[in-house]
């Protein structure tokens, strides 16, 4: 009989807390739940002088904040778990500068040319380097890697084999446009065997996860795994973290994938669950969401699980309220516990510059926002404003009407809050380069302070939490236009809208749009 678990959270439930819990045991005073004495019921074990457990982390700062409450386990994110096991295979000792985030850059230049110096170029370029990513991650394709295999022949010329029919399935699964640049998909093979013959030089972070899968190495199997954020897995972590240990005690929430559009195993949760024979335990009592906060996300949720999920007979009723977001309402936000939250960016941005013309103190979180955007007003390279807002319609209207054509609605409507962002920036500066000064500024994780209104997509809330909660965009939860592209869409977006509303601890206010 499988001795392995599942243990299905809702939001704001409490999972990291019971998992400290089942390995350190309940603070005197406390007294846990129902469910939770059934996990840990379930998971208690007489530990040997030699146990080893671990706690394999979705992301950095999950794994910074779990760090400190489980000081007996290996605590790392999937990634590091990745890397080491890859170093420690190949043999290789990484100095300073050994991951390069624009290693496949580099190789695409040396594959296909370089777009500086031919702006041509550019659709095959960052084609290829986006499929490439999306392969590696989600495994599209298969290992050459035979039963001689060892790390000597680690940088052979072919390692990884993916056709361009593979490819065309991956792109319209995760909604990825090739129409732009079809020959892009001749590039893809030969450019993820670069990255694997290079490999003793240097990782990029989806390397980190796709080379174990590709060489056959695994982190060291431990007694017991937990595993947090099943939900959000993609392929390749799945593939890392199979077989690494004696007993698996995999945590999360089918509920709150959102990323099927970075990759994420859309069955993720289930699929592991399936591999491990995992049984299933409930946590399905939040403990940060008020009674009409939990009351409201139903509405997103699926009947089996909506009947399950409930607030804590403590918790308070919470309240929620339709306002006008105007410079007073956020006026009395600021200086308080606040998430500010949108399912797209470009109303963020007009808040926020409403924020600062009246002097609250206002961030959005996403430093890649801007760094994506800032690229593009280099590339135009405008010699005013008025002149980068006429190149920047005409350059996103083509492209808009071309996905729309090809019924990429969700890249379409992705491409249009781009589109609106730069407008915004464009007619709010005075030159290009203040433009990209002003989108660094605004668009800054580092810069969120205490007092500040803190913007923020869901995607970027995901584990946030604060008193006060704030949805611009009530209306697009869930997006109707993406809802429509097809079931796997639509049940991302309630996913999103669930996350979104189960973020605040007392009030919530809806946005009159």
């Amino acid at each position: 009989m499988s001795n392995n678990y599942s243990i299905r959270a809702g939001a704001g439930c409490g999972k990291s807390t019971t998992l400290e819990w089942t390995e350190t045991g309940v603070p005197k005073g406390i007294q846990p739940s129902e469910q939770q004495e059934a996990i840990f019921d379930a998971l208690k074990r007489k530990k040997s002088a030699s146990y080893k457990g671990r706690v394999a982390c979705f992301n950095t700062s999950i794994m910074k904040e779990l760090e400190p409450r489980f000081p007996k386990l290996d605590v790392r994110n999937n990634h590091k778990l990745g890397y080491h096991s890859t170093v420690k295979f190949l043999n290789v000792k990484a100095k300073y500068g050994f991951v390069k985030g624009n290693k496949y850059d580099k190789l695409a230049k040396e594959l296909i040319g370089n777009p500086y110096n031919d702006s041509s170029l550019w659709p095959t370029f960052s084609n290829a380097i986006k499929l490439a990513s999306m392969a590696r991650i989600t495994l599209t394709g298969s290992s050459l890697r035979n039963t001689t295999f060892s790390s000597d022949s680690a940088t052979q010329d072919t390692l990884w084999e993916v056709s361009e029919s593979q490819l065309l399935d991956m792109a319209t699964f995760y909604s990825i446009d090739v129409t732009e640049a079809p020959d892009a998909l001749k590039y893809v093979e030969p450019l993820i065997n670069a990255g694997i013959k290079t490999a003793r030089s240097g990782f990029d972070f989806d390397d980190m996860v796709f080379l174990p899968n590709v060489f056959g190495c695994r982190p060291d199997k431990v007694d017991r795994c937990y595993i947090d954020e099943m939900q959000d897995l993609n392929a390749a972590q799945h593939g890392l973290l199979e077989g690494t240990a004696e007993q698996f005690v995999i945590v999360g929430d089918v509920h709150q994938s959102i990323y099927g559009f970075a990759g994420a195993d859309p069955q993720s949760m289930p699929r592991f669950e399936s591999a491990i024979d995992a049984k299933l335990l409930p946590l399905t009592v939040t403990r940060r969401c008020p009674h009409k906060h939990v009351e409201y996300c139903k509405r997103f949720l699926p009947d089996s699980f909506a009947q399950q999920f409930r607030a804590a007979d403590s918790a308070p009723d919470g309240s929620i309220e339709y306002q006008k977001f105007d410079q007073q309402f956020y006026a009395n936000l600021e200086g308080t516990s606040n998430l500010c939250l949108s399912r797209t960016n470009a109303p963020m941005v007009r808040a926020c510059f409403m924020c600062w013309k009246n002097n609250i103190p206002a961030v959005i979180r996403g430093r890649n926002v801007a760094s994506t955007l800032a690229k593009v007003i280099k590339r135009i390279n405008a010699s005013d404003n008025e002149s980068l807002i006429r190149t920047l319609i005409e350059e996103y209207e083509a492209k808009v009407q071309k996905l729309k054509a090809a019924d990429k609605l969700d890249l379409a409507e992705a491409k249009r809050d781009e589109l609106d962002i730069l407008v915004v920036f464009a007619t709010e500066t005075a030159t290009p380069d203040e433009c990209v000064d002003k989108l660094f500024k605004m668009f800054d994780d580092a810069e969120a302070k205490e007092r500040a209104i803190q913007f923020s997509t869901v995607h970027k809330a995901k584990g946030l939490e604060a008193d006060n909660l704030a949805i611009l965009t009530p209306d697009l939860l869930p997006h109707p236009g993406i809802s429509k592209i097809g079931e796997f869409w639509a049940e991302q977006e309630r996913n999103i809208a669930y996350v979104c509303s189960t973020r605040g601890k007392d009030k919530m206010f809806l946005n009159e749009v």
